[in-house]
């Protein structure tokens, strides 16, 4: 081979192992899940949600707004955002963050929202710009469950205990509410009410699709373990819940990792 035709095959076998290399190619994704720490996030929510995935043996990274950035996180199949102040999650991801989450859905992962995180997913609401990964603006917070800066022990009922994500798990439970959403008249086509709050009778979760992508959105928030110290963090050890929300997380992330495409 001569020097010229050395080169070019130096240079296809760059090019080729780039590809290979891509952050969205799916051949190469190797972590369950990819948990958000960014701006906005709430410490407390991020630990518990960490013990969560820990415990149900799923492999776990962090993003931050710099991987968003970079489409660096393309390797984790399922994107989780814990609780915290969607507004500024809003504000922090912008444009271009916005735009990227979108696009890593619309490929076909999957995307898991807790309780701010669940608000982020919505439409726009007028007080910041939703991701536009559910038809309708997530609704936060319900004031006739507990007014900010409130939090409480509220029921809920699973409306769709045959759906994956729900399977298995109470007809009614207790989960800690604090500042999330509610899900008003979601598109019936495409999203499933899985979960309703008593008190208000609207949408508590949904799973929803997105393009080729999974979306499920908690407004409650079931990663905390209240009165164990099973979630690592102190928040809620003051409060008693009978149930632990751990398997709807569970099959939340199963649910969307057998719909990986």
């Amino acid at each position: 081979m001569g020097w010229r035709g050395f080169k070019f095959s130096l240079l296809l076998g760059i090019i080729l192992l780039g590809c290979m290399e891509d952050e969205g190619s799916k051949k190469y994704t190797t972590i369950d899940v990819g948990v958000y720490i960014g701006s906005g996030v709430w410490d407390a929510s991020v630990k518990a949600t960490l013990s969560a995935l820990r415990a149900q043996n799923f492999s776990i990274d962090t993003i931050d707004i710099a991987k968003i950035m970079q489409d660096k996180f393309y390797h984790c199949r399922v994107l989780l955002i814990p609780g915290g102040d969607p507004q500024v999650y809003s504000e922090a991801l912008g444009t271009v963050g916005r735009d990227r989450i979108r696009r890593y859905v619309s490929n076909g992962y999957g995307f898991i929202g807790f309780g701010g995180g669940a608000a982020l997913a919505g439409t726009d609401t007028g007080a910041f710009l939703g991701l536009g990964l559910l038809n309708t603006a997530a609704r936060w917070p319900v004031s006739i469950i507990a007014p900010y800066p409130q939090w409480v022990m509220t029921s809920i009922i699973l409306r769709e205990p045959q759906h994956p994500v729900g399977l298995g798990f109470y007809p009614r439970f207790t989960a800690l509410y604090r500042w999330g959403p509610d899900f008003p008249s979601p598109d019936a086509s495409r999203t499933t009410i899985l979960c309703e709050y008593v008190v208000s009778g609207t949408p508590a979760a949904v799973v929803s699709e997105y393009g080729a992508g999974s979306v499920v959105l908690f407004g409650f928030q079931p990663e905390f373990e209240e009165g164990s110290p099973r979630d690592s963090c102190e928040f809620g050890d003051d409060l008693s819940d009978p149930e632990s929300e751990w398997q709807l997380i569970e099959n939340a992330v199963k649910y969307c990792l057998s719909t990986f495409r």
